[in-house]
């Protein structure tokens, strides 16, 4: 994902909408965990997230699924 540094932007966790219970919703950068707990995160670009793991996990039922893109933010 390219975002340019000091945007924002919103990135979205696509879950099963009829799983039960409904999956809580967590949002990491790198290993840290950044809030946000919707499907739709807004993101404000910084140029210290550059190559870093921009992380979604689902969890119901003690099971997860996750997904990760890349991070590359252009410095104007």
């Amino acid at each position: 994902m390219t975002l340019i540094e000091g945007t924002t932007k919103k990135i979205t966790c696509f879950v099963n909408s009829d799983a039960y219970p409904t999956p809580v919703i967590q949002w990491y950068i790198g290993e840290t965990e950044i809030g946000g707990t919707e499907e739709t995160l807004e993101l404000t670009a910084d140029k210290i997230h550059d190559g870093r793991k921009l992380r979604c996990v689902a969890t119901n039922n003690n099971k997860s699924l996750s997904s990760t893109t890349i991070m590359n933010i252009l410095c104007m």
